[in-house]
């Protein structure tokens, strides 16, 4: 549904509560500031999710919609929600808050050693709401499920009073407006088109949807544009899947076995 039309049908049905990923609470933002449809007055709770939540956003929440932003943070494997900012006066912008009662964690490095609980660090939870495997799928759940416990497969920091700061995504996932888009379906795209060797494919920041699509592009026929890439992918793929940029490299940085160093390519 159109912004202009989620705020009449907000202000016709007195919506109070809402839930939305970054992206969708910055084009409400955006469409009540135009002023064509009046900022409703009768929200008194924003939660974010599914993505992290940009700092100055809030700000322009407060001035359009009178009410601060409660930023939260889950998973579809722990049933999802694994931690919220408790309420008004306890919210720290910039963190998703603080655990839910039922969950245990552990901060571990990257080859799954256990860190104390206040260095940065990947989080792993366990608990009644998280899934024991992926179904049908024993690779995948070796390598996040281990002794009951899960690999989120964010890398995070908790402060003294255990709230939770997202610093990065040690997966590879991408998450373009809240929809997440899988690296390896937009590379093999991109490798079947004519004169592509190889390619490999990241998020880079985005003010409106969070990240958008990049991809790094090695060519076997240097002829090759990006406008025709862009053209090839746009009819194949979703819209938020489609690179948005487009670098060509004459190599990747990779590991010791030639593994893509995606951290990398994201580090620029």
């Amino acid at each position: 549904m159109p912004p202009d039309r989620t705020l009449q049908t907000i202000n016709a049905t007195g919506v109070n509560f809402i839930i939305a990923v970054p992206a969708m609470i910055s084009l409400l933002v955006a469409a009540a500031a135009k002023g064509n449809v009046p900022a409703p007055k009768t929200i008194t709770t924003i939660v974010s999710g599914g993505d992290r939540f940009p700092m100055a956003l809030d700000n322009r929440v407060r001035a359009i919609f009178g009410v601060e932003v409660m930023e939260g943070y889950g998973l579809t494997e722990c049933s999802p929600v694994v931690a919220v900012n408790p309420d008004r006066a306890r919210r720290k912008i910039g963190t998703v808050g603080t655990l839910l009662p039922g969950f245990e964690y552990e901060i571990r490095d990257e080859s799954g050693k256990v860190l104390p609980s206040d260095k940065e660090g990947v989080l792993w939870l366990r608990g009644p709401s998280v899934a024991q495997e992926y179904f049908n799928d024993p690779e995948n759940t070796a390598q996040k499920f281990k002794d009951g416990w899960f690999d989120t497969g964010d890398v995070v920091r908790i402060d003294s009073e255990g709230y939770i700061s997202i610093v990065d995504r040690v997966s590879d996932i991408i998450i373009v407006g809240g929809f997440n888009v899988y690296p390896q379906e937009v590379e093999e795209v991109l490798n079947s088109y004519p004169g592509i060797k190889e390619s490999a494919v990241v998020g880079v920041p985005h003010s409106m949807s969070g990240q958008i699509v990049k991809a790094f592009v090695i060519r076997s026929n240097p002829k090759v544009t990006s406008k025709e890439l862009y053209a090839y992918c746009k009819a194949q793929l979703a819209h938020y899947k489609t690179p948005r940029i487009f670098e060509f490299v004459e190599d990747f940085p990779r590991n010791s076995i030639g593994k893509v160093l995606r951290r990398k390519l994201r580090e620029g």
